[in-house]
């Protein structure tokens, strides 16, 4: 990989270099907040705020007091104004407690060994993470947050296993899951059952004959059969498939099927491997995948961080995603830009998704 560009060209690809350090600082001062401290932000302390900043602006300027930021400093004004101010926002509860799965699906505590299903929930004021990140592409890959919080107490359902969250049904699964549903139709199948959030929702469309589910699990199945299923109004639609989910894939023809979700990783951190593991067994159908906007971004970091290893003439030292990072580097080694228009299609989702199908190949 190598680069032949004017300096007009080269100032923006320079650009994307910065932004993208930007998107990784932002990202690591909001997974410190979220997963250290989410329930900082009192409720006195932005309503002492509310009257002149709005109940957003009182919100960011109370999470960078919080910390006990300089609200002036260059770098924070700049990190507040263009990426927290624009990217965190207050929710109604009341677009989320409509939805059909939180309306007619009740979950009572229930404990078996390990295992704890409950109604968890967020605090009024507590941040969390309720869609997946904006990408502003004219703005050099920008990567605007989608940091949420209620104004009351919101409830949800949850499992956990040795006090670990493992499965829940939050306003983050209702967002990501939201298109998958609305495309699904026919007979369709499902790896990966939760809560049956998804199944639930795609087995509500008329347009929707059969919904199979496959899933390993026989602790996630007997939860489902036993307190959720019995609740489903189109149960005759539902069928259980204990298996592997890449033994299916790779031992059955998934073009029967009119609709394919793939919901089998926790977030985009471990979906990485897993989402090129389907691929390679499901790259010839149209299938969909949870979070795969996400994931692809995750892969644009590191296509980002090979182009500025390949003007730098430096290695990242990639531990995580080693193997992922050495094939993108062989299968892009030859490469020539030009212009920065070219570089921009390299980092497309289309372009990307090429290159994981390639490394799904390899794989």
């Amino acid at each position: 990989m190598r680069f032949e560009l004017d300096e007009k060209n080269l100032s923006k690809l320079l650009m994307l270099f910065s932004v993208s350090e930007n998107n990784i600082d932002v990202l690591e001062f909001l997974r410190g907040y979220l997963e250290n401290y989410p329930t900082i932000i009192e409720r006195d302390e932005v309503m002492n705020n509310l009257a002149s900043l709005g109940i957003d602006n009182a919100f960011v300027y109370t999470l960078i007091s919080s910390f006990n930021l300089d609200y002036e400093h260059p770098l924070i004004k700049k990190i507040t104004r263009d990426y927290l101010l624009k990217g965190i926002h207050h929710l109604s509860a009341k677009d989320y407690e409509n939805n059909p799965y939180y309306k007619n699906i009740k979950i009572k505590n229930k404990k078996e060994g390990n295992w704890e299903l409950k109604q968890d929930q967020y605090k009024a004021f507590e941040g969390f993470v309720y869609k997946s990140h904006e990408i502003v592409k004219e703005d050099y890959y920008k990567e605007i947050p989608s940091i949420g919080f209620f104004l009351k107490d919101f409830s949800f359902p949850a499992v956990y296993e040795n006090d670990n969250m493992w499965m829940s049904v939050t306003p983050n699964e209702i967002n990501t899951m939201k298109e998958a549903v609305d495309l699904s139709h026919g007979k369709v199948i499902t790896f990966g059952l939760g809560l049956g959030y998804f199944t639930y929702m795609v087995s509500l469309k008329d347009d929707v004959s059969d919904v199979y589910i496959v899933e390993k699990d026989d602790k996630v199945i007997s939860l489902f059969e036993k307190e959720i299923l019995p609740q489903f109004e189109h149960k005759e639609k539902i069928h259980i498939i204990k298996d592997d989910a890449f033994k299916y894939m790779r031992e059955n023809d998934m073009s029967e099927y009119d609709s394919i979700f793939v919901d089998i990783w926790h977030d985009a951190s471990d979906g990485l491997e897993l989402y090129l593991q389907s691929l390679k067994y499901l790259q010839n159908v149209n299938a969909m995948y949870w979070i795969e906007d996400s994931i692809i971004l995750l892969f644009r970091k590191m296509v980002i961080s090979l182009l500025k290893d390949a003007y730098m003439g430096e290695v990242t030292d990639y531990q995580t995603y080693r193997t992922e990072y050495l094939y993108t580097r062989h299968i892009t080694k030859d490469d020539v830009y030009h212009s920065y228009d070219e570089i921009e299609q390299l980092l497309s989702d289309e372009s990307l998704k090429k290159i994981l199908i390639k490394i799904a190949n390899i794989y």
